[in-house]
């Protein structure tokens, strides 16, 4: 299944539910612009199909866990399955790429066979092994980089047989990675730290609770730990703090909510409520300061459909550049 699109498919909640491609051909190809992003980079999230990511123009950083890759412009990155992991321009400067994702049933279906066990396993079953770094310093550079153009390149262009020509691509890209594993790949961790499993666990407690009065002491008993030690993994795990995953959903669920109010049925004293402030001013500021622009804007450009010709996207973007006085910030 081809698929040519500007937005990257995140789900609302951090494990993404999206299917990519289908059972027959579960590959898809994305080619992604992190202006057109909703604040401009790639959410933290993960999934059960594997991901190969290509920059195509500019740098990004993929923030996988502790590490922060830094990726220039040809360089490409394997992402292993239910890895968590985000992807953000650098000094918000404009960056693209080519997300290539598949479920490895792609190689030998969906059957615990005897391949699966041999080829599969120790790549997407190793403890420690997260992801692959292909850039110049890697012998193979110019051989992975023609192959993944070759298949980007054929799903494009709907060339005849293009589907084996992927299959094709990424049995030799396998090849390559069961290869390099037993030397190159990261060891001495789990694939998923506690310090993400406790961060994972406690975004989900967020993303449904996200319209309540939530408080740093509730998260943190979701999770069974201290209020310290929730935002330590925040901070180690998605580089961000309780207070400001939780605003920062509010508002991504606030302009989910003014794109489906195509009648404006709906006040934004109303909609405050609805993603959890109970005082409209406050969450105008917030709006603001995450978008660039208050509500209103955001809805009258909607309307003139040139969302992307303000300033949605503004580099104030991280934790350390909020400076709004609530009790939740306080604690970490």
């Amino acid at each position: 299944m081809r698929k040519k699109t500007t937005e990257f498919p995140a789900e609302d909640y951090l494990r993404e539910k999206k299917t990519h491609g289908n059972l027959e051909y579960p590959v898809a190809i994305y080619h992604v612009d992190l202006r057109t992003l909703y604040m401009g980079f790639v959410r933290w999230h993960w999934h059960e199909e594997l991901e190969i990511d290509v920059v195509t123009h500019g740098q990004m950083e993929c923030m996988i866990g502790e590490d922060t890759i830094l990726l220039n412009q040809g360089d490409a990155i394997y992402i292993n399955q239910n890895v968590m992991h985000s992807l953000r321009p650098v000094d918000d400067k404009p960056g693209t790429f080519d997300a290539i994702i598949f479920h490895p049933s792609i190689f030998f279906g969906y059957n615990k066979t005897y391949l699966n066990v041999k080829y599969l396993t120790p790549i997407t079953g190793k403890a420690g092994f997260r992801y692959f770094l292909i850039n110049k310093d890697y012998a193979y550079f110019s051989e992975m980089t023609a192959l993944f153009d070759e298949l980007v390149r054929a799903t494009d262009q709907a060339v005849t047989g293009y589907e084996l020509i992927t299959k094709s691509c990424l049995c030799r890209f396998w090849v390559h990675l069961l290869k390099e594993f037993p030397t190159s790949a990261p060891t001495g961790k789990e694939s998923l730290s506690l310090s993400e499993l406790r961060a994972r666990n406690a975004v989900l407690f967020i993303e449904q609770h996200y319209q309540e009065p939530v408080t740093l002491d509730e998260i943190a008993a979701a999770i069974h730990v201290s209020k310290s030690e929730c935002c330590r993994c925040f901070k180690k795990s998605l580089h961000t703090t309780p207070f400001e995953y939780l605003m920062r959903y509010r508002i991504f669920m606030a302009s989910v909510k003014i794109r489906q109010d195509t009648q404006k049925m709906m006040s934004f004293s109303e909609l405050a409520t609805t993603v959890g402030f109970n005082n409209v001013s406050y969450f105008n500021k917030v709006f603001k300061t995450f978008l660039g622009c208050t509500p209103t804007e955001y809805r009258k450009t909607l309307q003139s459909g040139s969302i992307q010709d303000i300033s949605v996207f503004p580099s104030v973007l991280y934790e350390e550049h909020i400076s709004m006085n609530n009790p939740l910030a306080a604690h970490c």
